[in-house]
């Protein structure tokens, strides 16, 4: 997404190094491996996190009520490192290019200029950082996890043709890594941050991935990252464009493929992904294209708690184990906020319904795909069951309304609740005769 508040990132004292050394002498590559296996038994299955600027830090009250232990950092600054560590928040900082390549004379200049931003950032919040010698008293909680960019592939910071993207973003990713590494070798560096949208992240990974098997440096990143924005269009919908279909489900299974095409078993994240609701629903936002309004870039609030449910469920499905959703607070001229405006700051439904994925998959180590619906068939149903420390938690919905028979877990007693955490049923029966739609209900069982 635009970042409209680079200027939180002006870091300030950057002392520029020489990218050149870097560039060179990144990392070693490896003999490709088989794609990672279907997540391992005692492997948590789901990590959920939101998008943030420094306002979370007036958010104290919401972020314990929603039980928030993740967060993607757009900007750091010595207060909200102090509120994350003081809630227990784990955090993954994404590092911009705060000036275009445009700008410089050289790709070695941008390249060493970008190296600044990471020793700045690494060097004050960073294992051993100037931060935490300055706060002896506060808990030990450095970063150890950035993202080197932010969809580079929708050009922010990387102002050059379209065929010199994956080019200049690969040099970019290797020099980053080698730098990281050869400072702070445990952080996880997150590469590519692809920009989904219109289905753009499978073909930018790929371009990608070939310039670093060319450069022998197909391991220069700990984590794969991606945003697979669908509009206004749930993740399992077909979207039809000028030049085909797809879906935001359907990208992430490509993505899937191209890596295990060039032999990449890192683990894969969403981290940037949301919907949006339209000013009139409560949105800060007039939502526009080209100065006029529209209404068809929105949901209503009830489809934006639906989709980011099932959003989640498709990660789940696809062994992606964390999802960093935008945002906290509508942001960026984009309503996708999960609590509404100050002062009162009330959660809006997604909140509502995501606090409840929260609570109940937390510590989820099991996925069984009871029944997994068709892109092509609207009324065939998705049924995802997790196990839990707590009992397993079945998610259903259907893309169109529809009845169907779930089977339950004999011997079992099942709560089963809306999104909003409305108790619709209680049922010791072997089945449940469920009234499905676009809005997921929860059917969770436990021993008699």
């Amino acid at each position: 997404m635009v970042l409209d508040r680079r200027d939180f990132l002006k870091w300030t004292g950057l002392t520029v190094t020489c990218a050149a050394a870097a560039m060179s002498g990144g990392c070693t590559s490896g003999t490709p491996v088989p794609p990672p296996p279907a997540a391992a038994a005692e492997q948590e299955l789901m990590k959920i996190g939101l998008y943030t600027w420094d306002e979370i830090s007036d958010l104290s009250n919401q972020v314990e009520w929603l039980n928030l232990t993740y967060a993607r950092a757009g900007v750091m600054s010595d207060a909200l490192m102090s509120f994350c560590v003081d809630h227990h928040i784990d955090v993954l900082l994404n590092l911009t290019p705060t000036v275009d390549r445009a700008a410089f004379g050289t790709e070695v200049e941008f390249i060493s200029a970008y190296l600044a931003q990471i020793d700045w950032a690494l060097g004050r919040f960073g294992p051993r950082g100037t931060f935490w010698s300055d706060h002896p008293g506060l808990r030990y909680h450095p970063i150890t996890q950035i993202e080197v960019c932010n969809e580079p592939n929708f050009g922010y910071g990387f102002s050059v043709g379209d065929a010199e993207v994956a080019p200049l973003y690969a040099r970019v990713l290797i020099a980053s890594h080698g730098h990281i590494k050869a400072t702070w070798p445990e952080v996880v560096v997150v590469g590519f941050a692809a920009g989904g949208a219109s289905n753009a992240a499978p073909d930018f990974l790929s371009n990608t991935f070939a310039e670093l098997q060319s450069a022998g440096q197909i391991d220069c990143f700990d984590v794969v990252s991606v945003h697979p924005y669908s509009s206004n269009k749930p993740p399992e919908q077909t979207i039809v464009e000028e030049w085909g279909s797809w879906s935001s489900r359907e990208s992430i299974d490509t993505i899937r493929q191209v890596m295990q095409e060039f032999g990449v078993a890192k683990p894969l994240w969403i981290t940037e992904v949301g919907y949006q609701i339209s000013h009139a629903d409560g949105g800060k936002f007039e939502v526009t294209i080209d100065n006029q309004r529209v209404t068809t870039e929105t949901v209503t609030p009830m489809q934006q708690a639906a989709y980011t449910v099932r959003v989640n469920m498709a990660a789940a499905r696809y062994d992606i184990p964390r999802v960093y959703h935008m945002f906290v607070l509508d942001s960026d001229d984009y309503n996708g906020g999960w609590f509404g405006p100050g002062p009162g700051h009330e959660p809006r439904l997604v909140a509502v319904a995501m606090r409840q994925v929260i609570d109940l998959l937390a510590g989820a180590t099991n996925l069984e795909m009871v029944l997994d619906g068709a892109q092509d068939k609207p009324t065939d149903p998705f049924a995802y069951r997790f196990t839990t420390p707590r009992g397993t938690v079945l998610v259903a919905w259907c893309q169109v309304a529809a009845r169907f028979t779930l089977a339950l877990e004999p011997g079992t007693r099942t709560v089963v609740t809306d999104m909003q955490g409305n108790v619709m049923a209680t049922t010791e029966d072997a089945s449940y005769d469920a009234a499905l739609s676009e809005e997921p209900i929860f059917l969770h069982s436990t021993p008699l």
